[in-house]
């Protein structure tokens, strides 16, 4: 199972006549299986579009947050799930071991 979680948001304190506008997302995704458990962090930088209905900081909810960084990562947010369940899978199963030296 995997869980998104927003870690911090950067903003431009004034643009475009508003206050806080939300530049860059920074996320957190924990993979686990019940038993081992991998994490990867990133940022995204967001795409300023002015013409988008504006959300005072206050009032913004995770889950607008949580929108607006997969509209931006589009496949990419996808791709890192699917990486940190095949990280999970090859620590259940490894594909590669290394092993002691036969003569030792």
């Amino acid at each position: 199972m995997n869980t998104l979680i927003i870690e911090a948001l950067d903003c431009v304190p004034f643009l475009d006549g508003k206050t806080n506008v939300v530049s860059c997302i920074h996320w957190r995704v924990n993979g686990t299986d019940g038993t081992s458990n991998v994490t990867t962090y990133g940022s995204e930088t967001l795409t300023y579009e002015p013409i988008e209905k504006y959300i005072s900081y206050e009032s913004l909810t995770e889950e607008q947050i949580v929108t607006w960084l997969k509209k931006s990562m589009g496949d990419r947010f996808s791709d890192i799930e699917k990486i940190i369940n095949k990280l999970l899978n090859e620590l259940v199963t490894p594909s590669i071991v290394t092993l002691e030296l036969p003569w030792k």
